[in-house]
């Protein structure tokens, strides 16, 4: 008979795509869970199989449509929630230990006011690039993201964590009462419109700087032009819809007004001067931009 352990009431859920090549980087982390949920977005090159040949206890769902992060999370989340007092939600390039983990949940139990934990992420290089804050009480666009270089003096756990889309684990019955993830944001911005949400019902996200994760960055699926696109697309249009939803109409037309005067410019430079990352990524500005006038996504599908 299995023994109970101390992760058995936290659900993990991972996002993949085209996510193939880190099966191995993701067992390490998975196996030490007994509820796993893993939600391919439609990949094309067998993610899902070999997820599930290698976690055979991980319930593995197959998209027939890539739906975004957001959205795809939701289903892993629907049913976490039910078996699960907690949530931890993982990219397929991160990984962390379960004392990591058991630090997250006993700062969530510490905190009832505290619905986020978040680990100090750290790189593939040992390097923690900087632990964000952020007060979400004081809205979008209002507050610039503060960071703080990591130490070991640091205390166990620090209030107004930014989330860290990587890695966070959460408390069910909090992440269901506001609605879980904005289904309307397809890549960008899920984790700070989950923290203003919260804050708008009184609960907030607290940094553990003594529980590291390890994130590769980028590595979730396959660099391609075509990502740096979409990427570059949904960044752009994600802002305008966090424009619109926290800060008015007005503040994201002005947003968008500013970059179709950029885009053309900064398009034609980058072309003469064979730039193309820099093309690239104002082509897609460009595109949502287009969109972004009326939150429209016909370019999304092109993308």
């Amino acid at each position: 008979m299995r023994k109970p352990c101390p992760t058995d009431d936290i659900g993990l859920v991972t996002v993949t795509y085209e996510s193939a090549a880190l099966v191995s980087y993701y067992q390490e982390t998975a196996m030490q869970f007994a509820h796993v949920w893993i939600i391919d977005n439609h990949s094309q090159d067998c993610s899902a199989a070999l997820f599930q040949h290698t976690l055979l206890h991980a319930e593995v769902l197959a998209l027939k449509h890539n739906i975004g992060f957001g959205a795809a999370n939701n289903k892993g989340f629907e049913k976490a929630r039910l078996l699960c007092k907690y949530t931890l939600f993982l990219n397929p390039d991160c990984k962390i230990s379960i004392p990591d983990v058991l630090l997250l949940k006993e700062a969530l139990d510490l905190h009832p006011e505290a619905t986020v934990a978040c680990p100090a992420v750290f790189n593939s290089q040992g390097i923690c690039p900087g632990i964000k804050f952020r007060d979400y009480t004081q809205g979008y666009a209002t507050q610039n993201v503060q960071k703080l270089d990591w130490s070991p003096q640091l205390p166990k756990i620090m209030p107004n964590g930014g989330i860290d889309g990587a890695c966070f684990l959460v408390k069910n019955e909090f992440l269901h009462k506001i609605g879980a993830f904005d289904e309307n944001l397809f890549m960008y911005s899920e984790e700070d419109d989950i923290g203003l949400r919260l804050a708008a019902i009184g609960q907030t996200t607290v940094i553990c700087p003594h529980s590291r994760a390890q994130h590769l960055g980028g590595a979730s699926s396959r660099p391609s032009l075509r990502l740096k696109l979409r990427k570059a697309y949904h960044a752009r249009w994600s802002r305008y819809y966090m424009l619109n939803k926290y800060a008015g109409r007005r503040a994201q037309i002005m947003a968008v007004i500013k970059c179709l005067l950029a885009s053309p410019i900064a398009i034609l430079l980058y072309a003469f001067t064979l730039q193309k990352r820099h093309l690239i990524k104002w082509v897609g500005n460009g595109l949502a931009s287009v969109d972004g006038l009326f939150l429209t996504r016909y370019f999304r599908h092109l993308v």
